[in-house]
């Protein structure tokens, strides 16, 4: 079986769109396919075009952090705000790749965008619109815990921001680090040093590893910031860190 390589996604401005339910259809299907019913963590269902989401809410880009997620209406503190019925997990590299090779190329960054790895060696992702909940820089904008329920009474209109180090394991999972660098054309997976603590916050001085990426972005949309935690945009779920997402 030929090996699935992934190149070029930090060259090229290929457009992130919103999508709607016929591609994230599209990716669960193709998910199921490369993974096989019995391993698969999404299930075969007639409802393939509805969302994890629990709570009303839309996805429009922020001119921070690009795509993310607006609830609609208050949302109590301790509601459960999604639910992980499309949280896909990939056992190893070889699933991953079957997955990969079966999408277009635009749609492989996108998921090596989102796609974050877990204690358990595995790689998870979400196939639905919580791909695009995005990492909060403070613990007052957080407020959608690891549990998946609001850990504050969160108002209408407020993005739901998350804290991305509670779930993501960094440099413990070798096989996804090797693709992800590979696809964001990194060469070396050791974590940026040049960087110095400043009032609890890290400056990033430059785009080096796949974890950097994670922190402040692709190449395109690197600035010298200071970031509480990590930066912005590389959803998961149940989740993600990811740029301009």
């Amino acid at each position: 079986e030929r090996r699935m390589v992934v190149t070029g996604c930090s060259q090229s401005n290929y457009l992130k769109p919103i999508y709607n339910e016929t591609t994230w259809s599209f990716l669960r299907r193709s998910y199921r396919e490369a993974v096989g019913e019995e391993a698969s963590a999404i299930y075969s269902k007639d409802d393939d075009d509805e969302t994890g989401f629990q709570v009303p809410y839309e996805v429009r880009y922020s001119p921070v952090r690009g795509r993310s997620i607006f609830v609609t209406e208050p949302v109590k503190r301790g509601r459960l705000i999604w639910s992980s019925d499309y949280d896909a997990g990939f056992r190893n590299e070889r699933s991953l790749r079957r997955f990969l090779r079966m999408i277009s190329w635009e749609l492989r960054c996108e998921i090596l965008l989102w796609a974050y790895p877990v204690d358990s060696g595995q790689a998870h992702v979400a196939l639905d619109d919580a791909s695009f909940v995005n990492h909060g820089e403070s613990e007052r904008e957080i407020n959608y815990g690891n549990n998946d329920r609001a850990i504050r009474d969160i108002e209408a209109g407020e993005e739901l921001l998350m804290n991305y180090t509670e779930f993501i394991a960094y440099d413990t999972v070798d096989w996804f680090d090797e693709i992800r660098a590979a696809a964001w054309n990194n060469n070396d997976n050791t974590y940026n040093n040049n960087k110095e603590k400043i009032d609890g916050s890290v400056v990033v001085d430059y785009y080096h590893t796949t974890q950097d990426y994670n922190q402040i972005g692709s190449p395109s949309t690197i600035r010298k910031k200071s970031w509480n935690y990590f930066s912005s945009n590389f959803v998961r779920f149940s989740f993600f860190l990811a740029p301009i997402v």
